[in-house]
């Protein structure tokens, strides 16, 4: 049995910090912020809240993005439609919200939407529509920032567009600290009903149970104990470890079923300090990842009868990406310059390939058909996707740069 925390045993100086600094950093107010120990259980209590207050219904979502995040909603009760995305910015636009609208569940009865900004890709018209959808149909817009964490989509005078926002601070994110996620409330969101019933939830969270709190600075090392291991052992070691939540990896095979390893919950200082130290020097982090997005820009912006750039991402500033993406004409053409990345010693990440990434392991669970035959532009992304990395300086960078022309 895991041992339960109580969230009076939590020391908040590090938790009031991060969310002062979140606040400051978005234009709004700490009170309105909210720590949780990983994104994904986040979005599973605000769907639990939405379904007790309005019942049955779906969540419309893209399938190009991390199985974690249908996870969270089934794991509330709550049933998926998929809708496809935009290839202007690679998260879902109107005609697929409407879509999904009309065809979600057995009696398209939609109660969110997920608006996904991936690969941190802002884009606040686009965004904007979505809003604009989401008040017609009476949805709560939840607003993904998992790959761009601290940065929101705003209307013309910077007010945040989203009823909810998520921000993760997990694997392969933004600020490297495996654990930690935030989430903003708007204080004038419309429904009041729903708006007190997800704020409370978040303040009557526990605390994280002592063995998963504990497994935040034993990750590495369990990690590595478990990747020298022959296979006979490593299975059962590992999922021993996560049973008893003394390792909890990025996905777990578990959740790759449609089930959860740990409740919603309230992370520890350790945790929040990890998280707190990075955000500090998040100003650095971003300003090494816009500048490198922006040399990928200038460099690729007229190549498209071999790959193809979102607009988004080529129109307007620079943005600080988590990768930069390139769509190509084929799986072979993504292969080509991944293989070549590979040989150069250059990691570029495979996220999104295949659709609900990593895959998952019970397809009519995640209705994994329909996020296919339904969602063309997600389905040729998810086949044809090269991401190049953005935490690289310029000289790196060109070297990248140099690697993807000469494989193409």
């Amino acid at each position: 049995m895991n041992k339960k925390a109580k969230r009076s045993d939590i020391n908040n100086t590090a938790c009031t910090e991060l969310k002062e600094l979140l606040a400051e950093r978005t234009g709004t107010v700490s009170s309105d912020w909210h720590l949780t120990f990983r994104a994904r259980e986040a979005m599973q209590a605000v769907f639990e809240e939405v379904r007790k207050v309005r019942g049955d219904g779906s969540v419309i979502l893209q399938p190009f993005t991390c199985s974690t995040v249908p996870e969270a909603v089934l794991a509330s009760g709550m049933d998926l439609c998929y809708a496809d995305i935009s290839r202007q910015t690679l998260s879902i636009d109107a005609e697929g919200l409407k879509h999904g609208k009309d065809t979600s569940g057995a009696s398209g009865n939609a109660h969110s939407v997920i608006l996904q900004h991936t690969f941190g890709i802002v884009d606040n018209e686009k965004s904007a529509a979505i809003r604009s959808l989401a008040d017609r149909y009476g949805m709560l817009l939840v607003e993904d920032s998992a790959h761009c964490a601290g940065r929101m989509a705003s209307d013309s005078d910077g007010k945040p567009l989203a009823d909810v926002s998520v921000h993760s601070f997990g694997v392969e994110k933004i600020l490297p600290t495996q654990f930690g996620a935030a989430v903003w409330i708007d204080p004038d969101m419309k429904d009041r009903l729903l708006h007190d019933a997800i704020t409370d939830h978040f303040n009557a969270l526990p605390a994280t149970d002592a063995n998963a709190s504990a497994s935040v600075s034993s990750y590495i090392t369990r990690f590595r104990i478990l990747s020298h291991l022959p296979s006979a052992v490593r299975k059962p070691l590992r999922d021993r470890w996560i049973r008893t939540h003394r390792f909890i990896p990025a996905v777990a095979e578990t959740e790759l079923s449609g089930k959860t390893v740990l409740d919603p919950s309230v992370p520890d200082d350790r945790v929040m300090k990890r998280v707190l130290d990075a955000f500090r020097d998040i100003d650095l982090n971003e300003n090494q990842r816009k500048s490198a997005a922006e040399l990928y820009r200038k460099a690729f912006t007229d190549a498209a009868s071999a790959f193809t750039v979102p607009a988004s991402v080529l129109t307007g500033d620079s943005q600080s990406l988590l990768w930069f993406p390139l769509t190509c004409c084929s799986n072979e053409d993504a292969m080509k310059i991944h293989d070549a990345l590979n040989k150069a010693g250059i990691y570029n990440s495979t996220w999104g390939r295949p659709l609900l990434f990593p895959g998952v392991a019970d397809d009519e669970i995640f209705r994994f058909n329909d996020a296919v035959s339904g969602c063309p532009v997600s389905k040729k992304c998810s086949d044809c996707i090269v991401l190049l990395p953005t935490d690289k300086d310029p000289q790196q960078v060109s070297e990248i740069i140099k690697t993807v022309r000469q494989a193409i």
